[in-house]
């Protein structure tokens, strides 16, 4: 397949550039596309026909507004294998992730937004659901907290250790752990740490490697060169600290002859790491994660505070006064309780701290994307025009 050449779109019209980038697919190496190096003209000539078109487009009636985004919707729907099938070879990830999981969610991210154009006094809704419109179990709720840290704990002693164990698979090595909400610890209580480890290693091996394309294929290969290689440098280092109980890099790989020079790596769990230890502080965002125990609550919500991150956090347990505690004193923007990536648009989604500044939502968003403006006139009630 010949490479797709993209070019600039600027001003409702496809520019040629000098220079291109090549975008590698990650699983075979090969050049999947050419992607245009701008120079500094480019960028403000783009930049120059956006502002233009902004004065027409903000007069828009929002039904008008809402119209255009909804086509743009319904055109990804129209497109979801081809489209899955380019984010795959762009990316690395598996198919079959792409096609029901990222595209589907980026035609839904555009109708949800034309929706919220259409009715802006929309409000927040507290029953969560999938991609296919069937609700799930599961509330949401809004808790304005100060900013702080973020950790993941899993499981209590009264956890469904089945579930938390799948759980933690699902949010450790979903798309090769290049998820910004995957799990890089794990906190689980000393009690139930032998079962859940047995439970734990046998869902990750699950997570099959190879060929994206090939269905049976649970983690795809890794986004780039340089991003593979700082993964190796840490799963390198965790083999001579002693710390990899499962997995390890490229170690007894075995792939399909055309993905075989591809960037993969195993899914791989390290346990016994010193808190302080880069494998627990440091965000390596691949298919890695870290278990450790702890002994009682107030350890387990000190252990997953202590870091500079807070984006998401996960609580398993069956005891509805801790699931109720506990997730309040996690600083974390997202905290799940017996579940993983349930997402609902309309709830707040941010980070704390060094994991980003600000929400998004239907609300959030509204209010980051508009100028509040004020408007005093006065009116002589004694005049007659």
């Amino acid at each position: 397949m010949e490479p797709i050449v993209i070019q600039n779109f600027i001003n409702g019209e496809f520019y040629p550039t000098e220079e291109y980038i090549d975008s590698v697919d990650p699983a075979t190496l090969e050049i999947v596309s050419k992607v245009p190096r701008s120079k500094a003209e480019e960028v403000d000539k783009a930049v120059k026909s956006a502002e233009a078109a902004f004065e027409s487009w903000s007069i828009l009636p929002p039904s008008k507004r809402a119209q255009f985004i909804f086509k743009i919707a319904n055109l990804i729907d129209a497109n979801l294998e081809r489209l899955a099938l380019l984010e795959s070879r762009d990316q690395g990830k598996t198919v079959g992730a792409a096609r029901m999981i990222d595209i589907p969610r980026a035609a839904e991210n555009f109708r949800f937004f034309a929706k919220v154009i259409s009715n802006p006094e929309s409000e927040r809704t507290t029953l969560s659901q999938n991609a296919r419109g069937t609700p799930f179990t599961a509330i949401s709720s809004t808790n304005r907290v100060p900013v702080g840290v973020a950790g993941l704990i899993s499981p209590w002693v009264d956890a469904d250790i089945n579930a938390a164990a799948a759980g933690c698979a699902r949010s450790s090595f979903t798309n090769q752990g290049e998820v910004c909400l995957c799990t890089e610890r794990i906190y689980v209580h000393e009690s139930v740490y032998d079962e859940f480890m047995q439970k734990f290693i046998a869902e990750a091996r699950k997570f099959t490697v190879g060929d994206p394309r090939n269905p049976a294929t649970r983690c795809g290969a890794l986004c780039g060169k340089p991003h593979y290689d700082k993964v190796i440098s840490y799963f390198e280092y965790a083999k001579e600290k002693g710390y990899v109980v499962y997995g390890h890099g490229m170690d007894n790989l075995e792939l399909p002859e055309n993905v075989s020079k591809g960037l993969f790596v195993h899914p791989t769990i390290c346990t016994k790491v010193p808190e302080d230890d880069k494998m627990v502080t440091e965000e390596i965002f691949g298919p890695v994660t870290v278990v450790n125990t702890f002994s009682n609550e107030a350890e387990a919500i000190q252990k997953a505070n202590a870091t500079k991150y807070g984006l998401c956090a996960t609580v398993w347990s069956q005891d509805l006064s801790r699931v109720q505690r506990v997730p309040r004193k996690i600083k974390a923007a997202t905290v799940w309780v017996n579940c993983w990536l349930i997402r609902d648009l309309h709830m707040p989604f941010g980070g704390m701290k060094t994991s980003g500044v600000g929400r998004e939502s239907a609300v959030e968003s509204m209010e980051f994307f508009t100028e509040q403006q004020t408007i005093c006139s006065l009116f002589d009630p004694n005049s007659k025009q």
